[in-house]
Order: structure tokens, then sequence, then C-alpha cells
């Protein structure tokens, strides 16, 4: 078979990449709005994450979504605890409108969203990096993908 190209990259290389440059870097987006104990939680749990080598890295993206509870001065009290999050800020305008806003703000290479309500396990992001890395699957804004067969 042929080298296959498309726009962006080449599906085909000279010799596997190693470990290191698989490594993923990740943007955990979550909006939220009004949910501070709840999210109080949900941070905790993301701060606790293993990291292996498949993983560079992670943010947390936090949006609130105009709350009228302390959840933003909470989370600007509370930012040595959380290094991790960037909060950003938007008028209320519900969840999607705060997925894209945290996408728009994100840095990783690979985007997971979850809701302010979900406590993962400390295994969270490396489970995904392995499933992404095992599948074959890369991040759209890989420089190649693995050889045609």
């Amino acid at each position: 078979m042929g080298i296959l190209r498309g726009p962006f990259f080449v599906t085909s290389l000279a010799s596997p990449p190693s470990p290191v440059d698989l490594a993923m870097f990740f943007s955990v987006v979550i909006p939220t709005y009004n949910r501070r104990p709840i999210l109080e939680k949900c941070l905790r749990a993301l701060e606790q994450q293993r990291l292996e080598a498949c993983i560079a890295g992670y943010e947390v993206v936090v949006v609130d979504d105009g709350s009228t509870d302390d959840t933003v001065a909470w989370l600007q009290r509370e930012a040595p605890r959380y290094p991790h999050v960037r909060l950003i800020q938007q008028d209320h305008g519900g969840p999607a409108a705060g997925r894209n806003r945290g996408v728009e703000h994100a840095n990783g290479d690979v985007i997971v969203f979850i809701d302010s309500d979900l406590v993962v396990t400390e295994t969270f992001l490396l489970s995904h990096a392995r499933a992404l890395s095992g599948s074959g699957s890369r991040p759209a804004t890989a420089s190649a993908s693995p050889t045609a067969r």
C-alpha cells in the first residue's frame, strides 16, 4: 500500500514514535453553575491524578456560568490548593455554552468534558490516555498517525 496523505498529516512514519512523543496534554473542561460544594469534591479528585509517561500534563478549565453563590469567590480564594485549575467566567448561558467557552480556552491535545458533580478516580486521565494510545488514535493536533495497512 502507498502512503496516504491528508491535508494535515502523513499517515506513515519512518520509525515508530517513542512513548515521550505520544505523551498527551489533557484539558478537562467543567461548566458549573451554583455547584460549589460538589465542585470542591470534583476538583480535589482531579488534583489527585496519577500520571505516567503517556501524560505530558493536564489543566482543568472551570467555566463558571454566572453562578450567584460563592463559587467564583471560593475558587479565587482557594486557587493555591488547585494548581491545575483555570477559572473562566461568563454570563449564564447554560452548560453547552460553558463547554464551548472552555474549549476556546483549553490548551490540551485532548479535551475531556465532565460535569461539576462528577468525582473521578485517581486513574481517570490515565485510563483515557491508555485507551487513546491503545486504539492507535491520536489527538487531532498530532503530526502523524500510524502506518496504513
